[in-house]
């Protein structure tokens, strides 16, 4: 049996000249634990560790901490989520540079309801949760990059046009100027020859 020590409040009086200093002699009990070890089967662990994560009286060892990282026998998919959630993270950076609302889950337990609610709804195993969401999320990424080019060349093409306005506009001034003059020049021209 295992024991943990409960970690309570301590009491400070001040008096004039002193501190007395009590403890609760509750605080120093120890409540019984019990060290297990779990062999599940891979087909079954992804729903087994679900419902021992609900659970907040469970805490888990790493057994392997002396192992190095990337020969753990999930560190592929330590890695798939850093990626996944770099992709989220652009995600939220675009949707807030165009001040799209996005919905988040309030807590914990209300993203885990979410995700059990689309776990029965799409009645698929937990474990290909990772590969779908990878899936969507990749999806977005892409979607996001793709309407951020074309608005990043709309823009371009914009200013584009307004430059193209500025230059048409001197052009007509320029060309009106020159008219005006070219036909002053012709009327002086005119006058002193004897043409009818």
């Amino acid at each position: 049996i295992y024991t943990r020590s409960i970690v309570g409040s301590v009491r400070c009086v001040q008096e004039p000249g002193t501190w007395d200093i009590t403890f609760s002699k509750e605080m120093f009990r120890s409540e019984e634990m019990a060290l297990y070890s779990l062999d599940i089967s891979k087909d079954d662990a992804w729903e087994v560790m679900n419902e021992l994560g609900k659970n907040s009286k469970l805490h888990f060892l790493d057994l392997n901490q002396k192992e190095q990282m990337y020969n753990r026998a999930y560190s592929s998919y330590i890695k798939r989520c850093d990626e996944a959630e770099r992709r989220a993270k652009y995600i939220e950076e675009q949707a807030k540079r165009f001040s799209m609302p996005l919905t988040k889950a309030k807590s914990l337990e209300d993203f885990s309801q979410i995700i059990d609610k689309h776990l029965q709804e799409s009645k698929k195993a937990g474990n290909s949760l990772l590969d779908e969401f990878e899936k969507r999320i990749e999806d977005k990424e892409k979607f996001f990059r793709e309407q951020s080019k074309k608005y990043q060349e709309m823009q371009d093409k914009y200013k584009w046009l307004l430059d193209y306005k500025y230059v048409l506009i001197k052009t007509h001034e320029i060309l009106h100027q020159n008219v005006g003059l070219l036909l002053e020049e012709a009327g002086t021209e005119q006058a002193p020859g004897t043409q009818a």
